[in-house]
């Protein structure tokens, strides 16, 4: 891979991104799946892009292949674009406070009501490989070193992390970019505040990946890459398409 092609910022200053879960907890109906994925597209992303500063882009996801370990995740998720570090700790402030929106948000279907927000999180991106256009599919990977890792050991971590384990996944499940984020706000996650790092993997490609024949294929790492704690591996699926200012799709 060409070196113009790897983004590396150790301080984390390359792009946040909020992420919104939604699970149902009542059965939804064909037209409540419809109604709401209607009105999530073409009116819910448009406007949180719109009404809050510095949100540039807004891409809806569905679940498809969660492992038992993820068995909390949301079925949809929702991921929002922020540049600038003002405008998410500005977020952050606002969420925390309970500041609502001006304009408040267009009101929701009535299935709305079967839904719970499982995930409200921050992150920030440290360092990218590849790019992906116009990805279809997601694949999210949640972790934490080794508990009680030493400076060194963890620079050990986040140095196999970026520079061996993603190009590796990349290369043996077809992904067209690899992004590490580090958690820099929870609003909402059941139980704890979540992983620290999480790894999102893109590619134009919606065939499902043969995650058990490349398992044997990649590098062991450090030790405090062996003993890390995995909190979730989850597949989400394109929905709808990415609302920009406006309801702009791009």
């Amino acid at each position: 891979m060409a070196e113009a092609d790897i983004v590396t910022d150790r301080s984390g200053g390359a792009g946040f991104e909020y992420w919104v879960g939604l699970h149902p907890i009542d059965v939804l109906q064909p037209a409540d799946m419809e109604e709401l994925n209607e009105w999530y597209d073409t009116v819910h992303v448009p406007e949180v892009v719109d009404r809050n500063p510095g949100f540039s882009r807004g891409r809806r996801w569905q679940l498809v292949d969660p492992e038992p370990s993820g068995s909390e995740a949301p079925f949809w998720l929702a991921v929002y674009d922020i540049a600038d570090q003002g405008d998410a700790d500005g977020y952050l402030q606002r969420a925390a406070a309970g500041i609502a929106v001006s304009p408040p948000f267009t009101p929701p279907p009535p299935a709305w009501k079967k839904l719970e927000v499982r995930w409200r999180l921050l992150w920030r991106a440290f360092h990218s490989r590849g790019s992906c256009e116009d990805p279809q599919r997601l694949f999210l990977v949640g972790m934490d070193p080794m508990a009680g890792a030493s400076t060194v050991e963890r620079k050990d971590f986040d140095d196999f992390y970026s520079d061996v384990h993603v190009p590796e996944v990349m290369e043996l499940l077809g992904f067209e970019s690899g992004k590490r984020s580090r958690c820099h706000g929870t609003i909402a996650y059941p139980g704890d505040n979540g992983p620290e790092f999480c790894a999102a993997y893109e590619s134009t490609d919606r065939t499902p990946m043969d995650r058990a024949g490349a398992r044997g294929r990649l590098s062991e790492g450090p030790r405090a890459w062996q003993h890390r704690r995995v909190s979730w591996r989850l597949t989400y699926e394109r929905l709808g398409g990415s609302r920009g200012p406006g309801g702009v799709t791009s």
